[in-house]
């Protein structure tokens, strides 16, 4: 999925965007920087996740010095893993958790949240039968935008796929 193709699904005044000079200072692969600032992340939706392009503000304690705050899931953080190449986690210690593997990078986390959003306005009103079929064509489309995000179950796309498949989302 091109960079145009998410512009033109979110609709450019729904992105948030980041500034050059917020990302200068961040361990994350250029490409992951210049998506950030080209195109951005959903600002709008009914759903539970929101982007920010305030990632230095100290939201919470246990973000520390090596995740880049980039949004939320409700109260969890999602962040960029310097450490690991930028790579999309859930932090989840605020829910009794740990943290969770997204997505590989950003700009796959991008595609994927397409693909989610695209399930999210087909699904309703469909069949069970029908219903099932489209979790495991998107489940398909998460997995080779991002193979390694389906790499353990308890990540957090296979978990998300889950939670479809018994009617939670």
């Amino acid at each position: 999925m091109s960079d145009e193709e998410i512009i033109g699904f979110w609709g450019k005044e729904n992105l948030e965007r980041w500034s050059d000079p917020r990302l200068a200072d961040w361990h994350v692969p250029t490409e992951s920087k210049l998506f950030l600032t080209r195109v951005g992340l959903p600002c709008r939706g009914d759903w539970t996740l929101r982007f920010t392009r305030e990632p230095d503000q100290p939201h919470l304690p246990s973000i520390g010095a090596h995740h880049r705050l980039i949004g939320y899931d409700d109260i969890v953080p999602i962040c960029l893993d310097e450490r690991t190449g930028g790579r999309v986690v859930a932090l989840e210690e605020s829910v009794g958790g740990t943290e969770r593997f997204i997505n590989s990078r950003v700009e796959q986390f991008a595609q994927a949240l397409v693909l989610y959003e695209r399930y999210r306005k087909r699904v309703r009103g469909l069949a069970e039968h029908e219903a099932q079929d489209l979790i495991a064509k998107t489940s398909q489309q998460l997995r080779a935008v991002d193979p390694a995000a389906f790499s353990d179950p308890n990540n957090w796309w296979p978990v998300i796929i889950e939670q479809m498949r018994h009617g939670l989302l």
